[in-house]
């Protein structure tokens, strides 16, 4: 993707050309304005939400129960590695309107000891967009995580899950699914130690208000997006990453290391005309946004 200068000196060298040989412009056209993308309009996706609940060494620790332990412990930040293990359940939550997955460890066991009587497990309450599901099946061996980060004032919370693969070199990490469903933040951030993405932000086109509220009036952001660069066992790229702008409810996809993956913009907004009278924990400056990445072929056909 050419960068911003790159772009303003292209749009310079037609000025430049018309010093001197150019018929001066029409004043009228100070007036014209380019049009704001169609995908402005864009309203947004139901959100992926999601709840868990760990069994570890005989005990429960339903999410709520963890929030609770790490604000005793003073702990900001939970991470959940759960490795391997094997998909029990999937399908919907008797206790509610959404659906479950349960995954059950899978560690093997000693030669000569039998297999524990009570196993750790753990098992996801979650609800995604209209038409999408997740990219895994009863009997399947992955791995996932789960984090819970409270560093920032609000609850940021996601979840990934990954194949582990055998290959010729040994093993390799195949990504399956990962949600980031919080308004205020990620729990991983782009870079190098980010199972997928190696740079995001939102970036302001200057759309139009989608409608006013009482405090604010909202208007869409969109996601501009970088992916890993693949590379080899001494470092050196095999396959550049991939760049691409995505809007609220549209999707891309794309193929990573073989993978064929989809990035899903559930939402991406912020305020403007901001009521200086309103006040309370709500903040209208911050950007806001959500998304999930998953098999291309787990969602609608497009």
């Amino acid at each position: 993707m050419p960068s911003r200068d790159t772009l303003c000196w292209f749009l310079l060298i037609p000025a430049l050309l018309c010093l001197g040989a150019c018929p001066d412009s029409d004043d009228d056209d100070d007036d014209q304005t380019i049009e704001a993308p169609q995908a402005c309009n864009n309203p947004s996706l139901s959100n992926v939400s999601f709840t868990f609940s760990i069994h570890y060494d005989g005990e429960d620790y339903p999410q709520d129960e963890l929030l609770g332990l790490m604000e005793e412990w003073g702990t900001e930040i939970f991470s959940f590695n759960f490795t391997p293990a094997v998909i029990t359940e999937l399908g919907p939550d008797p206790d509610s309107n959404r659906m479950a997955v349960t995954l059950l460890d899978a560690t093997p066991t000693k030669e000569g000891e039998p297999p524990p009587e009570d196993p750790n497990s753990i098992r996801i309450v979650y609800e995604l967009p209209l038409g999408y599901e997740l990219p895994v099946e009863v009997g399947q061996e992955i791995g996932s995580v789960v984090g819970l980060d409270i560093s920032r004032g609000s609850l940021i919370a996601a979840f990934v899950f990954f194949e582990v693969v055998e290959t010729e070199e040994g093993t390799d990490i195949e990504l399956l699914f990962l949600a980031e469903p919080s308004d205020l933040g990620s729990f991983w951030e782009p870079g190098p130690f980010h199972p997928l993405l190696a740079d995001f932000s939102l970036r302001d086109r200057a759309c139009p208000n989608l409608n006013a509220l009482q405090c604010a009036s909202t208007y869409n952001l969109s996601m501009e997006v970088t992916t890993q660069d693949i590379l080899d066992d001494e470092g050196n790229v095999t396959e550049p990453g991939t760049d691409f702008e995505v809007w609220p409810t549209e999707s891309v996809d794309f193929t990573s290391d073989g993978l064929d993956l989809r990035f899903v913009n559930v939402w991406s907004y912020t305020y403007r005309e901001i009521n200086p009278d309103c006040i309370g924990p709500y903040d209208y400056s911050a950007k806001r946004k959500s998304f999930f990445v998953t098999r291309a072929d787990s969602g609608p056909a497009k």
